[in-house]
């Protein structure tokens, strides 16, 4: 069965984030060794002492390695790379994605993050195609599932996928 998207979009799959969810990286790895090197992008946040996360909301997190890194499963095939320091994607990544119609979301933290990017692609005339079980939220299940219901809305059933690929 052919993959419902063109580009593959993997959202920091880091340590720091990836606590008790090494489910989510087997099922990420999988996912990523089915699809093409060329069109696979990665995500890697990397916060400091100046961000809103930190002046903020106190949040001192993923500043550096291993926090920063990816788990050794996910970090071989971690070719495209793009840092981002804010919740929405890097203009160099948005421009490279937008060659495509659509792009396959997986990643964490989908009310975060992965919804930021939803609305970045958006925005400038791509499909995001939400991988709902290959994102996962820090804030539990029902955080996950309160972000999924609100980007059906947002961007249409047709950009929420369910199915294993």
């Amino acid at each position: 069965m052919p993959m419902p998207f063109d580009a593959l979009l993997i959202i920091d799959m880091q340590k720091g984030f990836l606590k008790q969810q090494e489910d989510l990286v087997h099922a990420v790895a999988a996912l990523t060794s089915k699809h093409p090197p060329e069109t696979t992008y990665w995500l890697k946040y990397r916060n400091h002492p100046d961000s809103m996360f930190h002046r903020h909301l106190d949040w001192m997190d993923v500043m550096v390695p291993p926090e920063t890194d990816f788990p050794d499963k996910l970090a071989p095939m971690a070719g495209q790379v793009f840092e981002h320091y804010v919740y929405g994607l890097p203009q160099s990544l948005i421009e490279k994605l937008k060659a495509y119609p659509r792009v396959g979301i997986a990643g964490v933290d989908t009310d975060a993050c992965v919804f930021a990017a939803c609305f970045n692609l958006w925005d400038c005339g791509v499909q995001p195609i939400i991988l709902a079980n290959y994102c996962s939220s820090s804030g539990g299940s029902m955080i996950h599932k309160a972000a999924l219901s609100i980007m059906q809305r947002q961007f249409g059933a047709d950009s929420l996928y369910y199915d294993a690929l």
